[in-house]
């Protein structure tokens, strides 16, 4: 800190000193060399007559000496206007004054300088002369500069903040005049999360460095890119001379697209990343830009409800199918917390025996006033939303329960699997495996009597992850089967990577075979493939006679399907246990 304003001059005391100095003398010390004095002339104006060495190495340039020149002559000083101003204050107030001085030298140089006026009085009390006082604040400057650097740019990838983002176009669109079309891009790139968990934070800061330079690379002139959070990005498009915003939108994200579908090499290895783009467009008023931003980030999110493609431009139904699905949201989360959720249970079938040997455990919402509510609307709302892990618990837990107490009821039903289905949120992000082990725990259930359900695409989405959450669950003793197979990705060549015990075949190959030759091939090679293998082989949706004699021919092991029972209650299911099942003809 500078001296007190009611101590117009340095003194020293005769007290001893430390001979470690303190703060306040070295800043005395500074003050003392930056010294200079200024004289006031009669026209307003202010000239240097006395300099410190250390004041005149700090503000001359090459020839140019402060001493002996108007203020208004060091023209080698970038912004020597705000001296001026301090000169005058001071000068008319005869008040001791103290400004930060900033200013550039002509090699670009700054500086920047904790500056103190002292007024001093000649013997008629007019005023003679002012004392400059400086300390050098450098160190200060930078740092103010780096945590300005920190307000306002990511420090990941040096882009413009989301506060920046706003103030930025805040400055630019605040009188809320028009500037032509407009159109705003709400990027976030996925993926990244298992990327951390896989490769450690140090390689995915990396990537998202990697992949903000390659959205750059990709844009005109005039786009302003920023980092709002995490993995995501927004882009503005403005241009007055802009024709059709959306349709530059729609091309530069399909750019975009393109860019990241490369896979990105990281030292030794090679890693890929995608991205869901919502877009929004109109005029560019301040007003109409928040609300562009809000819209493009609603299409961003409905893209995986909505859409195949990657890329999603805002409708208007789409705020009213999200003040929907919030509702439902919020009534979906009131019914896991009070039990408004039920299980049921549809027999899987031996197609050799006709027994049952197990059930899939199938959760069904009974909604108070609207009814029953298919699991196609609200399982993608549990998972968008992670409501998906405390449902995922209860069913998990509620469905070992159930045949737990089955088997003490009936003796012939200790033979059989429950089946439940995990989803890809659960193996990512929720710890599978403690869920799994404290419902065998809680229930009483060997783990011999369960099989988990997954999907080809949580396998695929990061398959070393998947590889070691299956080989821990494997160690509960449970089996696991590959739901929907064949719809994925290149399954079969990833299928030897897996500890899988069952194949499910899809029900869209199923109720095609009597009609389409593809998938009466598929089916066939499915089954060849489990045989080698040495797996079960279970047919979802066989609904009529004809498909379970294909199925039985090509030697399929299980089925399920409404030609043997729909999902039914727990009450249903065990009714169908007291007489034995359904048998298969």
């Amino acid at each position: 800190m500078l001296p007190s304003k009611r101590t117009p001059y340095l003194f020293r005391d005769n007290k001893p000193r430390l001979n470690v100095p303190s703060e306040s003398r070295i800043l005395s010390k500074q003050l003392a060399d930056g010294i200079g004095e200024i004289k006031v002339l009669g026209d307003g104006d202010f000239m240097f007559t006395q300099s410190s060495d250390s004041l005149i190495s700090k503000i001359s340039y090459g020839q140019q000496n402060p001493v002996g020149k108007l203020i208004g002559e060091l023209d080698w000083l970038e912004d020597n206007g705000q001296l001026q101003q301090a000169l005058t204050k001071a000068a008319s107030e005869f008040e001791t004054t103290d400004l930060n001085w900033r200013f550039a030298l002509p090699n670009l140089e700054e500086v920047s300088l904790y500056c103190r006026l002292i007024p001093l009085k000649n013997e008629t009390g007019g005023l003679e002369k002012l004392v400059l006082l400086t300390a050098d604040n450098s160190f200060e400057a930078a740092f103010e500069r780096e945590l300005e650097r920190y307000t306002y740019y990511d420090s990941l990838t040096n882009l413009p903040n989301k506060h920046y983002f706003y103030e930025i176009i805040e400055n630019r669109f605040g009188n809320d005049l028009p500037l032509g079309e407009t159109a705003v891009l709400f990027i976030n790139i996925f993926k990244l999360q298992r990327i951390n968990e896989s490769f450690g934070y140090e390689v995915g800061d990396e990537l998202l460095r990697e992949v903000a330079q390659l959205i750059q690379g990709c844009l005109p002139a005039e786009a302003l890119l920023a980092r709002f959070d995490g993995d995501k990005f927004v882009i503005l498009l403005t241009d007055e001379d802009m024709q059709n915003a959306e349709s530059e939108a729609r091309a530069l994200a399909d750019s975009i697209h393109h860019e990241l579908g490369r896979k990105i090499r990281l030292g030794k290895q090679y890693l890929q990343v995608a991205a869901t783009i919502g877009i929004s467009s109109g005029t560019s008023t301040l007003h109409n830009l928040i609300n562009l931003i809000q819209d493009a980030h609603m299409a961003m999110q409905r893209i995986n409800g909505l859409s195949s493609d990657r890329t999603l431009v805002y409708r208007p139904e789409l705020k009213t199918r999200a003040q929907s699905l919030l509702r439902m949201e919020q009534e979906l989360g009131h019914a896991i917390e009070n039990k408004q959720l039920e299980l049921h249970y549809q027999p899987i079938i031996s197609l050799s025996t006709g027994a049952i040997t197990g059930f899939e455990a199938l959760t069904r919402w009974f909604h108070p006033e609207r009814g029953t509510i298919s699991p196609v609307e609200f399982i993608p709302i549990a998972e968008d939303t992670g409501l998906i892990m405390p449902m995922g618990r209860w069913c998990m837990n509620e469905a070992c329960r159930q045949l737990s107490e089955w088997i003490r009821k009936y003796p012939a039903a200790s033979s059989l699997k429950m089946n439940v289905n995990v989803s890809n949120i659960q193996i990512a992000e929720d710890d599978i495996v403690a869920v799994t082990r404290d419902a065998l725990y809680q229930s009483g259930l060997q783990g011999d009597r369960l099989k988990l359900e997954i999907t080809e695409s949580a396998l695929m989405d990061n398959s070393d992850l998947a590889r070691d959450i299956l080989l821990d669950l494997k160690s509960l003793n449970i089996s696991l089967a590959i739901d929907d197979f064949g719809t994925g990705y290149s399954s079969l060549s990833y299928l030897n990577r897996f500890p899988a015990d069952t194949l499910k075949i899809d029900r869209s190959f199923i109720s095609q075979m009597n009609n389409s030759e593809d998938s009466l091939k598929i089916v066939h090679i499915i089954t060849n493939l489990a045989t080698t293998l040495g797996m079960d082989l279970v047919a979802e949706g066989i609904e009529e006679e004809s498909q379970l004699s294909i199925l039985r021919n090509l030697g399929c092991h299980a089925g399920q399907g409404y030609l043997f029972a729909k999902p039914l209650s727990a009450a249903d299911a065990e009714e169908l246990l007291k007489n034995s099942g359904p048998q298969a003809n």
